[in-house]
C-alpha cells in the first residue's frame, strides 16, 4: 500500500529544534518518492479540524509526532452531538465515511478503510526520558509506536506501558555544515551548548512543592483507574538526589525505586505499573537536579584547569555569577565562561564546523546517545562526552570518540587539556568520528525507520 505520512508540528520550541527535524524529515521523505506533509496542531481544536476536514485523510498511513502531547488529545464531550454513532464503532464516521473513530475518542485513533481498517500508525518520537512523556505514554491508544534515545528508556516503556506497539532505540540525526573548516584552523577550542537551569533554583522548588516531610497527594490518573496517592516531598527528592550523587550510573528510576524503599505502605506504588510511572513523573525534579549539578560540576572543573569554554544557550549569566560567588585559592579558576547567547538550531552545524572540541553532557542517559554527539560528529569534532553503553558499542573510545566518567571530572578536564595539547592526535580522531557518523547518523538513515 503506498505510504502518505503526516509530520505534526506543535510550536517552536527547544531553540527551534523541534520544527527543524520535522521539515529536515519531510525533506527526506519526499527524496525517497514517499508522499509527506507537515501539519501545524496547536490545540485539541486545530487536531478536530484536521481529522474532519483533511482531504486526504483516509489516504494517511502514518503519523509522526515529534515530542510534543498531540496524541493524547481526547474529543471534546460535545463533538458527537451531530454524528450518529456506528453500530460497530460507538464514536463516529465522517469525512466522507472513510474514518472510523474509536469509542475512547482519542483523536488520533483513527480507522482507515482503504488500509483494511488498521488503525494508521502514530509514531511519537521522544527526546528525554519517558517520565516526561508519562501523560501521553499511558494512553491506550491503538497503534501506538514510540522512538526514544535510549535502551533504559525503551526497557521502562515496554514494563509500565505494555499497550505501546512497539519501541524502536534510534539516536537522533544531524546535518553537516555546507562548510567544514580545517581543524586546526578552526577559530573555537571548547563549545558546549544547552540550557543553564541553576540546581539551587531547583531544590527551592521542590521544597516549595513538596514541604519538608512527606506528604501524600492524590494524582488523578488519565488511565481509566482510580486515582492513587502519591509521594511528593522533600524527603523523597533528597533520598533520589542523594542515590544519584552517589551512583551516578544509576537510572532515574532505579532511584526512585530506592527512595520508596523505606516507606512500607507505599508498597502498591512499587508493585502497579500505571502508579510507578505516575509517581516518577510527580518526583521530575530529581532528575532535573541531578543533570543541573553535573552540568555545573563539569563546567567549573574546565575553568578550574585553565580551559575556555564557549557555551551557546539560554540562562548562563547565572551559571557566570555562581562561578564569581565560589571562593577563589590563588588562581584556582585560570579559564572563561564565554557566553554566546541563544542561537537557533539551523545554525547549530556551522557553529560545531568552527569548532575543534564539542563538550557534552548526556541528560542522564545511561545507554542512549544526544543529539549533541551527532552534531559534533558530523561536523569534525572531537566529541568529548560521559559514558553510555550505547556509545560504547557504536564507537571507539579515544579513538573516535571520548569518554569520561561522572566519577571523574577532573579526568574530563585533563582529557580536554590533553586533546588540545596534542592538535593532530585530536585531528585524527575528529575524522574518524566524521566517518562514523556520517553514514550512520544521518537524516537519510534515520527516516529508515519509518518507510521499512
Amino acid at each position: 500500500m503506498k505510504k502518505h505520512i503526516i509530520i505534526l508540528k506543535k510550536g517552536n520550541v527547544c531553540y527551534g529544534s523541534t520544527s527543524y527535524f520535522a521539515e529536515r524529515i519531510n525533506e527526506e521523505l519526499k527524496k525517497t518518492g514517499i508522499s509527506s506533509e507537515i501539519v501545524d496542531i496547536n490545540s485539541k481544536e486545530d487536531a478536530e479540524r484536521f481529522v474532519q476536514k483533511y482531504e486526504r485523510i483516509k489516504e494517511v498511513t502514518d503519523i509522526i509526532d515529534f515530542n510534543t502531547d498531540i496524541f493524547s488529545y481526547m474529543f471534546s464531550q460535545n463533538y458527537y452531538d451531530n454524528y450518529n454513532a456506528d453500530n460497530d464503532v460507538a464514536g463516529t464516521e465522517c469525512a466522507g465515511g472513510s474514518v472510523k473513530y474509536d469509542r475512547e475518542n482519542y483523536i488520533f485513533d483513527i480507522k482507515n478503510d482503504s488500509s483494511g481498517g488498521d488503525y494508521v500508525k502514530l509514531w511519537h518520537i521522544i527526546l528525554d526520558h519517558p517520565l516526561y512523556h508519562n501523560s501521553v505514554l499511558r494512553q491506550p491508544l491503538k497503534n501506538m509506536r514510540v522512538v526514544c534515545l535510549d535502551e533504559t528508556h525503551a526497557e521502562y516503556i515496554r514494563k509500565y506501558y505494555s499497550h505501546i506497539k512497539e519501541v524502536i532505540v534510534m539516536p537522533l540525526p544531524a546535518d553537516t555544515a555546507k562548510s567544514l573548516v580545517t581543524y586546526n584552523e578552526r577559530s573555537r577550542d571548547v563549545l558546549f551548548t544547552g540550557t543553564y537551569t541553576s540546581s539551587e533554583d531547583i531544590v527551592a522548588l521542590a521544597m516549595r512543592g513538596g514541604g519538608d516531610s512527606v506528604e501524600i497527594k492524590n494524582f488523578q490518573t488519565m488511565h481509566k483507574e482510580p486515582a492513587q496517592e502519591f509521594i511528593n516531598s522533600m524527603q523523597i527528592f533528597n533520598k533520589m538526589a542523594g542515590y544519584l550523587l552517589e551512583n551516578p550510573c544509576e537510572t532515574i528510576e532505579k532511584a526512585y525505586t530506592f527512595a520508596l524503599g523505606d516507606i512500607t505502605e507505599e508498597k502498591v506504588l512499587r508493585e502497579t505499573a500505571a502508579a510507578f510511572a505516575d509517581g516518577l513523573e510527580l518526583n521530575f525534579l530529581a532528575d532535573m537536579f541531578i543533570r543541573a549539578v553535573i552540568r555545573e560540576e563539569l563546567l567549573m572543573e574546565m575553568l578550574r584547569n585553565g580551559i575556555d569554554v564557549d557555551i551557546f544557550g539560554h540562562g548562563w549569566e547565572k551559571f557566570v555569577e555562581k562561578c564569581g560567588n565560589v571562593e577563589k585559592s590563588g588562581d584556582r579558576f585560570k579559564g572563561k565562561i564565554n557566553i554566546c547567547g541563544e542561537v537557533d538550531y539551523r545554525r547549530l552545524p556551522e557553529l560545531y564546523a568552527d569548532t575543534k572540541i564539542a563538550l557534552n553532557v548526556l541528560p542522564w542517559f545511561k545507554a542512549g546517545q544526544h543529539d549533541r554527539i551527532a552534531l559534533a560528529m558530523c561536523n569534525g569534532c572531537v566529541c568529548v562526552t560521559d559514558e553510555s553503553t550505547y556509545l560504547e558499542k557504536k564507537f571507539v573510545d579515544g579513538e573516535n570518540i571520548f569518554m569520561y566518567s561522572l566519577e571523574d571530572m577532573t579526568g574530563a578536564a585533563m582529557l580536554v587539556r590533553d586533546l588540545l595539547a596534542h592538535p593532530l592526535e585530536a585531528a585524527r580522531a575528529a575524522a574518524k568520528g566524521y566517518v562514523c557518523a556520517v553514514s550512520s547518523l544521518s537524516f537519510k538513515k534515520y527516516i529508515e525507520i519509518f518507510i521499512n
